[in-house]
C-alpha cells in the first residue's frame, strides 16, 4: 500500500464503496425488492406475454412428447367403446357452442389412467386428455344433465389450454432454474432446487383458480350447474 501511494495510486470509487457497510446493505436491500417484484409481476407478466407467441409446431412438438412420457408406462390404451368416446366429444363441443367460445381442442384423448387414476390434463398443442377412471367417476355423480360432471371438468381443462397455462409455467420455471443456477452455481444443490419447485407450486395454485373461474363462466353460459363438478372435485 505504501509503494502504491508514492506512485500515485487510488482505490477506485467501486472499491471505496464496497468497503461501506451502508452501500453494501442498501444493495442487498435492491437486490431483494429487485428478485421480489421480478418473480411476483414481471415473470408472470413475461409469460403471459411469451406463451400466446410460441409456434404452433413447437406446442404440438411438446404435445406429442408429452404423451409419449404419459404412454410410457403411466397409462394403458383407453377401454372407453369408440362410441361413447364420440358421445362426449359431441358434448363437450356442444357445450363450447352454446358458451360461444371457441372450437373444441384438436384432440380430445381418452387413456387407462393405471398409474393416474381419475384424472385430466391440458397439454401442449390444444389437447386435452382424459382418464377412463375419472369418466367413471364423473358418471357417479348425479346430475340432471348427462355427463355434467365431466364436462365441468372438460371446461376447467379447456381454460388451462386457452390461457396457455402450461406453457406459462413451464417458461416460469425454466427462468427460475436458470435464476437459481445463477446464484447457487449448481442446479443439482438442494439450495437452487428449492425455490424452483416452490415458485412452481405458487404459479400451479393461481393457474388452477384461473381455470376454476373459465369452467364456472362457461358453465353458466352453457345453462349447466356447477354443483357436480365441485361434488366431482
Amino acid at each position: 500500500w505504501r509503494a502504491a501511494r508514492e506512485s500515485g495510486l487510488r482505490e477506485t470509487p467501486a472499491s471505496l464503496m464496497s468497503q461501506r457497510w451502508s452501500l453494501a446493505l442498501l444493495a442487498l436491500v435492491l437486490t431483494i425488492a429487485s428478485l421480489y417484484a421480478g418473480y411476483r409481476w414481471v415473470l408472470p407478466w413475461a409469460a403471459g406475454v411469451a406463451a400466446p407467441l410460441m409456434p404452433a409446431a413447437i406446442e404440438r412438438s411438446l404435445g406429442k412428447e408429452a404423451i409419449a412420457w404419459l404412454d410410457d408406462g403411466l397409462t394403458e390404451p383407453t377401454r372407453l367403446p369408440a362410441a361413447r368416446q364420440e358421445q362426449i366429444r359431441a358434448r363437450f363441443a356442444r357445450m363450447l357452442e352454446r358458451a360461444g367460445e371457441a372450437p373444441a381442442p384438436e384432440v380430445l384423448l381418452f387413456r387407462s389412467g393405471s398409474g393416474l387414476g381419475a384424472n385430466a390434463f391440458a397439454l401442449p398443442g390444444r389437447t386435452i386428455l382424459v382418464t377412463d377412471e375419472l369418466v367413471e367417476a364423473a358418471g357417479e355423480i348425479g346430475s340432471a344433465v348427462p355427463d355434467e360432471a365431466l364436462l365441468g371438468v372438460l371446461a376447467h381443462e379447456y381454460g388451462h389450454m386457452r390461457e396457455h397455462h402450461l406453457m406459462r409455467r413451464m417458461l416460469k420455471l425454466s427462468v427460475l432454474a436458470v435464476a437459481a443456477s445463477a446464484i447457487w452455481g449448481d442446479i443439482g444443490t438442494l439450495a437452487a432446487v428449492v425455490p424452483t419447485v416452490l415458485g412452481g407450486l405458487d404459479y400451479t395454485r393461481e393457474l388452477e383458480r384461473d381455470a376454476d373461474r373459465v369452467a364456472a363462466r362457461i358453465l353458466a353460459a352453457a345453462d349447466l350447474s356447477v354443483e357436480p363438478l365441485i361434488a366431482l372435485f
